[in-house]
């Protein structure tokens, strides 16, 4: 009997324990606010649109289907869908994630609005994926 009730105050504990301790919200680990967005290279579209709130810092993944590419092929730029203004174009760093190979690239204290994903390429053809639009505040 001593042990069940044990058994049960520890559980609570945990659980009351769990409940107060802040969870880790970075990015790598919380992915439930991203945008996701489909890309291809050179073919005079935005490759993705995401909204921020004043501050925040935009990560910006991006996953070619051909996985034979580095950081060094890719540029990525935000542009405000309000005034027009961009960034200035960033290389991506890789991140791999088991097999797959990604690439990201991070914006810091951005204005709050809507934000267009431009993607350029320095290969041969167009180049197709999928990405994340991450906001972090």
């Amino acid at each position: 009997m001593f042990k069940k009730v044990r058994v049960i105050f520890v559980v609570i504990s945990l659980s009351l324990i769990m409940a107060i301790i802040p969870q880790d919200k970075s990015f790598a680990s919380d992915n439930r606010f991203y945008t996701p967005f489909h890309f291809k290279t050179q073919d005079g579209k935005w490759d993705g649109k995401g909204s921020i709130s004043n501050g925040a810092t935009v990560h910006v993944y991006i996953y070619p289907y051909k996985q034979i590419y580095s950081g060094s092929d890719f540029r990525i730029r935000l542009c405000s869908a309000s005034s027009g203004k961009c960034t200035s174009y960033k290389t991506p760093k890789r991140y791999s994630i088991s097999t797959v190979d990604s690439f990201y690239t991070s914006f810091y204290s951005m204005y709050g609005g809507t934000y267009y994903v431009d993607v350029i390429d320095y290969v041969p053809g167009s180049v197709e994926g999928q990405g994340r639009f991450i906001p972090r505040y």
